[in-house]
């Protein structure tokens, strides 16, 4: 059985080509059992700004943008239309979690962009096995 910690963000300013921290995941309790990987899931939607080739979705670990990179990026190129809503899905397993554990952050970032996009719905679940 596990146990899942959600957080939810809307209306986060993509600026040009900067990498930028869309939500991030609520503090666990220090009960998380040693052993196994955390799950963590969550989906970005998005308006791209002006140019915008391709928008890149990560999960990190630790709030912000400097946390070591969990799993695979999710690159969306063709639906990185600007002025479209993109939805862009993201789901890894951290095999070598923190501990105690700590948040997951979702990070979302515009490629050859020229101009800002805003992130209208974001949204994280990290599953501790328990």
């Amino acid at each position: 059985m596990s146990r899942e910690l959600s957080n939810q963000a809307v209306n986060v300013t993509l600026t040009t080509t900067s990498e930028i921290a869309c939500v991030t995941s609520p503090v666990p309790d220090s009960q998380y059992p040693v052993g196994g990987g955390i799950s963590v899931n969550g989906v970005v939607t998005a308006v791209c700004g002006g140019t915008t080739s391709a928008l890149t979705v990560r999960v990190r670990q630790g709030s912000g943008t400097t946390g070591s990179i969990v799993g695979s990026a999710s690159v969306i190129s063709a639906g990185a239309t600007p002025g479209l809503d993109v939805s862009v899905p993201v789901s890894v397993i951290d095999y070598a979690p923190a501990f105690p554990p700590g948040v997951y952050t979702i990070t979302a970032q515009q490629a050859s962009a020229t101009g800002n996009g805003t992130v209208n719905y974001a949204k994280v679940t990290a599953a501790y096995p328990g």
